[in-house]
């Protein structure tokens, strides 16, 4: 091999300056049809993940209900509401739209007997987290047993949007009666009401290691874990309340979630 023929081989050892334009122009076009699908999937595996958490939940608290509530579920829950009797702050839509603060007296009360107690925020703005650990109420008050009619948070029956959906989805048809929030559905008059799966909850410790906090919201400002909606009724003697639904931060029920990860299977 001559020395011409040397140098050339040298200098052909590495990239032009066209080579390596072309290479970054590759890797910023495979950039660009990259960032969009990972995204997608973020969003779709964050829709999975919230409809096996709300699906468990629901085995677990029927799981204990059977197992140690001898026909009752936890109690000790988070009654969403502060101890002045207001909703606890949210103001990011979803859930906050569909609560609102009420009370349930006599025989719809009869159907929730078994929980003695609930937690109650401070009457301060929701400021930071609030409990050990996080932002369950810390508050005990009597529920059954206690004053009558007992405060509580009950779906806004006669609201839009999440409520409209709710209502759709476990009682379709069903006539509303906003001035007493209640509906009326096979005859049956029902409250819906929602109490927050906090970690005071009588379940943790026997069927959960702990009350799940969930992972979309802000914690630190907002109250984020999951509620229990429970149908009570007020034309059934001696009947117990019944679990309906178990909704996220968002206010968003299981069926919900898959809906949204079914539609998230086909990439924008």
């Amino acid at each position: 091999m001559n020395k011409f023929q040397k140098k050339r081989k040298a200098h052909r050892s590495g990239f032009t300056l066209i080579e390596l334009v072309m290479v970054v122009m590759i890797l910023a076009i495979v950039a660009g049809l990259a960032v969009p699908v990972v995204g997608w999937l973020r969003r779709s595996a964050n829709y999975s993940a919230q409809a096996n958490t709300t699906s468990a939940l629901a085995s677990n608290m029927e799981f204990y209900r059977t197992t140690y509530g001898n026909n009752a579920y936890p109690d000790r829950m988070d009654s969403l509401l502060k101890a002045d009797g207001t909703l606890i702050d949210y103001t990011d839509g979803g859930w906050g739209d569909l609560f609102v603060a009420g009370s349930i007296t006599g025989q719809a009360l009869d159907c929730l007997k078994p929980m003695k107690f609930v937690y109650d925020h401070t009457d301060t703005a929701f400021e930071g987290l609030q409990g050990n650990p996080g932002n369950t109420a810390t508050i005990p008050r009597a529920f059954y047993g206690g004053a009558d009619p007992a405060l509580c948070a009950v779906v806004d029956v006669d609201g839009t949007d999440e409520p409209a959906k709710l209502l759709n989805e476990l009682y379709p048809g069903a006539t509303v009666d906003a001035a007493t929030n209640t509906i009326t559905y096979n005859g049956d008059v029902i409250t819906l009401v929602g109490f927050g799966i906090g970690q005071s909850n009588t379940s943790v410790g026997r069927t959960m290691a702990s009350a799940p906090l969930d992972p979309r919201v802000d914690n630190s400002e907002v109250y984020g874990r999951y509620t229990a909606i429970f149908a009570v009724y007020e034309t059934r003697k001696g009947r117990r309340a019944q679990l309906k639904a178990i909704v996220n931060a968002k206010g968003r029920t299981t069926n919900n979630a898959l809906s949204e990860f079914n539609q998230s299977l086909t990439p924008e």
